[in-house]
């Protein structure tokens, strides 16, 4: 297990060569999204759970609670299931930096053997294509270094800022797809309909308890438990879409979000 990093040092700086291709390592998903379910809450709504956000290595980072952000150490086990992104549809991963910087043996925030990210105008999606597997490792790094510091210093409330929010975050400051409006639901929904399974083991963990759970409601509170069931889940649901869209509670603060981007640490 790897050492967790404080608040005060990126990810960029733990020595990631960015030797894993996004989801051959043997262990862990790089550049991933993964996700496992709670337990009582996806026992009664299998599209709630955990969700985290991996490194280059593998390596999970998930917003556990308040001032809590786990590193390698998963709040509910092992991930049942995943997704992986593609590092260099990340539009905004070099914003601020350039990949064409000669390791300086000078800097102290440069891990051995790998290349250092200097300051500079954005890097174009087309460029993007053309930069090596370590160098898009160590930007995603970096990134993620970021917005793991951030979320260090900001309060939990599982209904307004939560694992979904530090994932969104992250994909909103890279820029993933072209795109700055990630969030919440829009994750939840990404991860439900398109996210793989760990194992077949994976997906009963995730299903059976649920289809246990209906069974046996069913047959002891018949209608009443399925009115019951459906209209807290339907509660839930518009809570969690008023929230996003309207109230937009929980949204880390912009100009600590603009601070981590310009600066490139937490």
């Amino acid at each position: 297990m790897k050492k967790r990093t404080s608040s005060c040092q990126s990810l960029g700086e733990s020595g990631s060569s960015g030797a894993c291709m996004a989801g051959t390592c043997k262990q862990g998903y790089p550049f991933s999204i993964v996700w496992s379910p709670i337990p009582l809450i996806t026992w009664l709504m299998p599209c709630i759970g955990h969700m985290g956000v991996c490194n280059s290595e593998g390596v999970i980072y998930d917003f556990a609670g308040p001032f809590s952000v786990n590193e390698d150490q998963f709040l509910f086990g092992r991930p049942t299931r995943y997704l992986i992104l593609e590092p260099r549809s990340a539009m905004q991963l070099f914003a601020g930096t350039t990949h064409a910087a000669e390791p300086s043996p000078s800097s102290s925030s440069s891990s051995a053997g790998a290349p250092s990210l200097s300051r500079s105008p954005s890097v174009t999606s087309v460029a993007l294509w053309e930069v090596d597997l370590p160098t898009l490792a160590s930007a995603w790094d970096l990134a993620l270094g970021s917005i793991v510091g951030l979320y260090r210093c900001l309060w939990y409330n599982i209904l307004t800022r939560n694992c979904h929010a530090f994932v969104a975050d992250f994909m909103n400051m890279i820029g993933y797809q072209g795109a700055s409006n990630w969030n919440m639901v829009h994750l939840a929904v990404l991860l439900f309909c398109k996210g793989r399974y760990a194992s077949w083991g994976a997906l009963l963990y995730t299903w059976l308890p649920f289809c246990l759970l209906m069974a046996l409601g069913g047959y002891l509170g018949r209608s009443f438990f399925f009115i019951t069931w459906g209209s807290s889940s339907l509660a839930l649901v518009l809570w969690f879409l008023l929230n996003t869209y309207v109230l937009r509670c929980g949204i880390a603060p912009m100009f600590a979000r603009a601070a981590a981007v310009n600066q490139g640490t937490p």
